[in-house]
């Protein structure tokens, strides 16, 4: 199979959560814009998820699949997905 023939095909896993319904998700996703098919492929995901109502939150950085793109990207997901601290935490509780 070479490039051409893969993304003449939805991915399977866009054809997975399509097939399976609505679950209670929040997705976070990243591509680099030079990850090739992988950009491509977390895109159709993304319109995938976002049909079946989920929320997405997706993301394209400049960079490819390597450990520094991945460094940021690690901590701005799990913020994303886990919450981000109020602006004021820090001055709750002080007159």
């Amino acid at each position: 199979m070479n490039g051409s023939d893969v993304a003449e095909r939805p991915s399977w896993l866009a054809e997975r959560f399509a097939a399976g319904g609505r679950r209670a998700l929040r997705i976070h996703l990243r591509a680099g814009r030079y990850e090739g098919d992988a950009r491509t492929r977390s895109r159709e995901l993304r319109d995938t998820l976002r049909v079946l109502g989920h929320p997405v939150t997706y993301r394209e950085y400049n960079g490819g699949h390597d450990h520094a793109c991945w460094a940021g990207g690690l901590a701005e997901g799990l913020a994303d997905l886990l919450g981000r601290p109020a602006a004021d935490a820090g001055t709750r509780g002080s007159a």
